[in-house]
């Protein structure tokens, strides 16, 4: 029998630490943005305004997963709603269940449990759920069979680049002119000053965090409000991120250097053999010279040669990570609207009328091109 078990309080998430692990570990999702190192850094930098609403499952007494939620509230169209979520945000690129076995009747579980708390939330919003994962599959079946108000919508596309050969072959099928354009941008910069590549594993972390904010602060991203250096949020979750990573042997923060100093940086983790590309940014002043991309063909160049199987590119699918590759991972999101008076009314406004509003945009739009 699958049991329930809810923590709100965060001395008591602290102690699921070694469990919490070992069930990662044995689960399909053993990805960094799942573990108790990320989600704790997480809390800590972004939890004051949410509770949190972890779910621990149990078959007979024995723990088979973990449901990393928390209570907040979030916007759904003009509506300021109160939500249960994953514990993520933007960067936290993709979630789900944390499951070893009978993972339909954990889901089943799951949203029984959930359900039964309709009074203290309006919307379940299950997002970056990888596509056709365990969880998303789970979903769809539990969803379908029983009487749930639920909306399935695409989120994020995602780069990705298998490694499955030799550096020197995979740089000879891309594209020539990508591939002149790099060597153009190299030679650019180094008639100007000497370059060098610099990384950082486990040691001077402090000293590869102060360079890093100082880059962060130089990059277009930083007006924009969305680099590591725009808030203190950020800072703090990267900062400790950084540390906590460094001791796992995860970190890898990378610098392209030149006469002036560090003018691009990339904050990645080498996780389960896999190269997580999760913050990148650039010197404004530089931008003639593509440092972005220099740094970047020498950060996937390193992945073949560490005994990474993939590279992945995370967030969505820009046009300078589609230049290295064509292989893309599909993220889906869940709005499970609660039997409350308000996700009842939310569910009304947004399939009654939203949904059907868009059908008739994309009805009138492909009538209009027909016409002319």
């Amino acid at each position: 029998m699958v049991t329930i078990e809810r923590i709100s309080d965060f001395s008591d998430f602290i102690k699921l630490e070694t469990c919490w692990n070992s069930i990662l570990k044995q689960s399909e999702v053993d990805i960094p943005f799942l573990t108790f190192e990320w989600l704790s850094c997480w809390w800590k930098s972004y939890g004051a305004n949410s509770e949190l609403f972890v779910l621990v499952i149990k078959e007979d007494q024995e723990i088979i997963g973990f449901a990393p939620l928390m209570k907040t509230r979030t916007k759904l169209r003009c509506f300021n709603v109160r939500a249960i979520e994953f514990i993520a945000n933007f960067h936290s690129n993709r979630c789900g269940f944390i499951l070893t076995k009978n993972k339909s009747s954990a889901i089943d579980a799951i949203l029984v449990y959930l359900g039964r708390q309709s009074k203290e939330y309006d919307l379940l919003v299950l997002n970056l759920i990888e596509e056709n994962s365990s969880t998303d599959l789970g979903l769809q079946t539990s969803l379908r069979n029983k009487d749930y108000r639920y909306l399935r919508i695409n989120s994020s596309t995602s780069p990705f680049l298998a490694i499955n050969t030799v550096w020197d072959s995979f740089f000879s099928t891309l594209p020539k002119g990508f591939r002149k354009e790099i060597s153009y941008r190299k030679r650019l910069i180094a008639k100007n000053q000497s370059v060098s590549f610099v990384e950082y594993y486990q040691d001077n972390i402090f000293e590869a965090l102060r360079n890093l904010l100082s880059v962060s602060r130089s990059t277009w991203q930083y007006n924009n409000g969305t680099a590591i250096a725009s808030e203190a949020s950020n800072i703090n979750f990267y900062c400790r991120l950084a540390q906590l990573a460094a001791k796992k042997s995860w970190l890898n923060i990378s610098f392209l250097n030149t006469d002036s100093g560090p003018v691009a940086f990339e904050f990645k983790l080498i996780f389960n053999r896999t190269t997580y590309l999760l913050k990148m940014g650039f010197n404004a002043a530089y931008s003639r010279f593509s440092p972005g991309v220099i740094l970047l063909e020498h950060a996937i160049k390193n992945a073949f040669g560490n005994g990474s199987k993939e590279f992945d590119f995370l967030g969505e699918s820009d046009q300078y990570k589609l230049q290295w590759t064509s292989q893309l991972r599909f993220h889906k999101k869940y709005w499970i609207f609660s039997s409350s008076l308000t996700g009842s009314l939310l569910y009304i406004f947004e399939v009654y009328i939203v949904q059907k509003a868009k059908l008739l945009k994309f009805y009138l739009k492909n009538f209009s091109l027909m016409r002319h």
